[in-house]
């Protein structure tokens, strides 16, 4: 079986996977934001739910605000008094306040900021952290172990 992460597309039908949890979402002529999932600036799809809380500064979310914010809202959030920022920036509508690439920020990506790691992502650190590629620990695999079940019963996976 063929297993797909990301966004997936098949004529009008469209699929997305969370990259932590890999809850999926698919429907017709549907978008991210349908299915409760959110993309950042590194193409990381992932729920809502796994939001990675952020400590960013005053200017950082006036700046954000102002990047996707409506041309009639601009005045509104640079003039905004630094006190009343944070309140703003939490209650701003992401998906209606502007263009495409808002809310992409990598400090709200839970992959990003390392507080989810995926199983890809450990494989490539193990390989790169003992200097080993896929082909010498399938050779290796092989050697060691006469089928699955033997490997299983001698690393004990859960």
């Amino acid at each position: 079986m063929k297993t797909r992460s990301g966004f997936v597309s098949n004529s009008s039908s469209t699929s997305f996977t969370c990259e932590v949890c890999s809850h999926t979402g698919s429907g017709m002529d549907a978008g991210l934001e349908d299915f409760g999932f959110i993309e950042c600036a590194e193409e990381h799809i992932f729920c809502e739910d796994h939001e990675a809380k952020a400590n960013l500064s005053i200017e950082r979310m006036r700046k954000e605000m102002l990047s996707c914010c409506i041309d009639e809202e601009k005045d509104k959030f640079s003039q905004m008094p630094d006190e009343k920022i944070t309140e703003a920036f939490e209650e701003f509508d992401w998906d209606e306040g502007g263009t495409s690439s808002c809310c992409k920020m990598i400090e709200f990506c839970p992959i990003c900021q390392l507080t989810e790691i995926r199983d890809k992502d450990i494989l490539a650190y193990l390989f790169q952290k003992f200097g080993v590629n896929r082909s010498q620990v399938v050779a290796e695999m092989q050697k060691t172990y006469s089928d699955h079940k033997s490997f299983m019963e001698s690393v004990k996976v859960e």
